[in-house]
């Protein structure tokens, strides 16, 4: 069996979920989002967003901008950021 060229499905092994939030009226699609904001340089929300935009070919289109959530939502309110990457436990 070989593997295939292009990502069909994402799956997170373990306890942390992926969401992706835009603001009402915004981007709902990841090929709108030009700024996406994600957690702490080379934390988990970084590498998770990073390998699914590798994953898209979309990683050249969309700048990664890193930051503390608390931040990040205040960016994301603010326009400063198209979209906002998470990984979080569930019931969080």
């Amino acid at each position: 069996m070989f593997p295939k060229p292009t990502a069909e499905a994402l799956g997170v092994v373990g306890y942390r979920l992926a969401h992706l939030l835009t603001v009402s009226g915004g981007a709902d699609s990841l090929t709108q989002i030009k700024r996406l904001g994600v957690g702490p340089e080379h934390g988990t929300s970084h590498r998770t967003a990073r390998m699914v935009l590798i994953s898209l070919g979309l990683i050249d289109q969309i700048d990664l901008i890193p930051g503390e959530v608390e931040a990040q939502v205040a960016a994301l309110r603010q326009g400063k950021l198209d979209g906002l990457f998470l990984m979080v436990e569930p019931g969080r």
